[in-house]
């Protein structure tokens, strides 16, 4: 069964309690946006995984969407006359790292997708050296 037809926004209540508030059809909105911008992790991901990923990626729209005040941090200061705009780096190692950072769905998702789809290494012992 594909994944669409496994997620369904009343699913998504049930695993997401705090949502209930939200309409279905803005629920159902999110989620395919949520499938398609997650979509690339997706093919390494296990079933279940997969659908965890979607949810929060989900949950983390649904999140930002609803926050007040449109700034989400990039902006640092700014003033009205003489027009001064100061922006400040995002201090993370990408722009999706520092989008996902903004609500905690997103700090999951990236958890997620980290932890499932890179492989694991091996670091053991010491350096050595031959003579």
């Amino acid at each position: 069964m594909p994944l669409n037809e496994k997620l369904s926004p009343e699913r998504f209540i049930q695993d997401f309690p705090e949502f209930e508030g939200t309409p279905l059809v803005e629920i159902q909105r999110r989620i395919t946006r949520a499938e398609v911008y997650v979509s690339p992790a997706l093919q390494t991901l296990d079933e279940w995984d997969a659908l965890l990923a979607v949810e929060l990626m989900t949950a983390h729209i649904i999140t930002l969407d609803t926050q007040s005040g449109g700034n989400n941090g990039i902006l640092q200061s700014s003033s009205i006359k003489d027009v001064s705009i100061s922006m400040m780096t995002p201090p993370t190692n990408g722009m999706f790292d520092y989008l996902m950072s903004q609500t905690e769905y997103g700090k999951q998702l990236v958890l997620l997708i980290e932890t499932r789809t890179i492989p694991y290494q091996f670091v053991g012992g010491r350096f050595t050296r031959v003579l």
